[in-house]
């Protein structure tokens, strides 16, 4: 090898060397100040007034330091809680913990205790855990858990947890991600004669901006099964909810919310064996999360401050929400599948709202002008022959006697309209004017 190449190869290896060595110190001198801020920044804006975090103690070495944190919880089980978080710091760049190897500027083993546990009744012992904490060097904060299995056994019940973790992550630019696994779940309570199994649960979940309850944000829930073996035997299998909050594209200041739940089959006595619900509501005016950040924050702060929040209180937060969205448009969309009673039923809706902007006190709301502004559409189709074997059999016959409902091979049908204040059942026009009078 030639002797100029041989110095450069040495050269970057010194460095590098270097490198790794005076990086650790670098880190440790900047963690002291950065830590608490980054643990409140993992707190969502609307819960910050009930938590607070100060740092208790703070030693650092060269590879390694040691922090106390105090972490106060207001009103959790009708009294203030304060947990102490002990953290082993290993400084970066490279750490080999349970998750495997990382990198990043500081990782932090974390020891959490209640000062106040004492006095607090526990219906189980509390498994073994671990907690940890990564910061990135793109200024990133990871947080995670893992509980080990374990199993409880009394006079009361049983209970075995085989284990879960969970993780949130948060990004410099406040977008957050949190994943959590459940393992296998049996829980009998022998009072009550209940025994449940669940093999698992995962959720994931993304928000680009933790602090805007209004950012672009999806999530998920699986569970395989929940078998339930008394008092009644039930098993339902294929459980799923989804939900995404979105831009509309309606407009850049309207958000678009969407739900589903799914669960994919049900083994009981009960009529039902399946169900698929489907939730929509879009072009809402993204004014109406922040006033309502607002007031939940403003509400949240009341009741740290010692303050009791009254009847008339609630009420008036409620109607100012109201009003907020009678001013403005959106569109409800609603559609329902289920398995009942051995037959396929569908029930479809949609409202569509344009607002009454000039509004300014909900009081004020005129029935006429609220009812001549909607717009609704209605599709209901039932099995004929599960609906005349169900509880609603003699309502089925009694409507479509009266022309309500109609059948169709097979098919029991009601297709319905509101628009302009006219009402359509079944292509026969009912105008609404005659229900309502100034």
């Amino acid at each position: 090898m030639d002797s100029n190449v041989k110095r450069i190869v040495a050269a970057m290896v010194i460095l590098v060397a270097a490198a790794l060595i005076v990086v650790p110190r670098v880190i440790g001198a900047g963690i002291e100040n950065s830590t608490a801020a980054k643990l409140m920044e993992m707190v969502p804006a609307e819960a910050r007034s009930q938590i607070s975090i100060e740092q208790t103690d703070f030693e650092s070495s060269w590879f390694n330091s040691t922090a106390q944190f105090e972490v106060g919880l207001t009103a959790v089980a009708q009294q203030d809680l304060k947990l102490v978080l002990n953290l082993a710091i290993s400084h970066g760049p490279f750490f080999f913990t349970s998750q495997g190897l990382r990198l990043g500027m500081a990782y932090a083993d974390i020891s959490p205790s209640l000062d106040n546990l004492a006095s607090i009744t526990l219906p189980l012992e509390l498994p073994d855990f671990d907690f940890y904490l990564l910061a990135g060097f793109d200024q990133s904060l990871e947080a995670g858990m893992s509980l080990g299995s374990t199993d409880y056994e009394s006079e009361q019940g049983h209970v075995l947890l085989e284990g879960l973790e969970a993780s949130f992550a948060l990004a410099a630019n406040q977008s957050a991600r949190m994943v959590f696994a459940m393992d296998n779940l049996d829980i009998e309570i022998a009072n009550n004669n209940i025994a449940v199994q669940i093999p698992g649960v995962s959720m994931d979940s993304h928000t680009e901006n933790l602090a805007n309850i209004a950012a672009t944000s999806e999530a998920s829930l699986e569970i395989p099964s929940v078998v339930m073996e008394s008092p009644v035997q039930v098993e339902v299998s294929g459980i799923s909810i989804d939900s995404r909050v979105g831009q509309s594209v309606a407009g850049t200041d309207q958000i678009d919310m969407y739900q589903r739940l799914e669960v994919a089959n049900v083994e009981s006595e009960l009529p039902i064996r399946s169900v698929n619900w489907v939730s929509e509501i879009n072009e809402i005016h993204d004014s109406v999360f922040t006033e309502y950040s607002r007031l939940l924050g403003g509400l949240q702060a009341s009741i740290s401050s010692g303050n009791t929040a009254n009847p008339g209180q609630l009420d008036e937060i409620g109607q100012e929400l109201v009003l907020l969205l009678v001013q403005n448009n959106l569109v409800f969309k609603n559609l329902m599948e289920a398995n009942l009673y051995g037959g396929d039923h569908r029930l479809d809706l949609e409202i569509s709202w344009p607002g009454i902007p000039t509004l300014t006190n909900i009081a004020g709301l005129d029935i006429n002008e609220l009812v001549n502004a909607l717009t609704v559409k209605l599709t209901l189709s039932l099995d004929e022959r599960a609906a005349m074997q169900s509880p609603i059999a003699d309502f089925v016959t009694a409507y479509v006697t009266e022309g309500l409902l109609l059948v169709d091979n097979g098919t029991v049908e009601l297709l319905a309209s509101l628009q302009d204040g006219n009402l359509i059942v079944n292509d026969e026009n009912l105008p609404l004017d005659q229900f309502f009078s100034n």
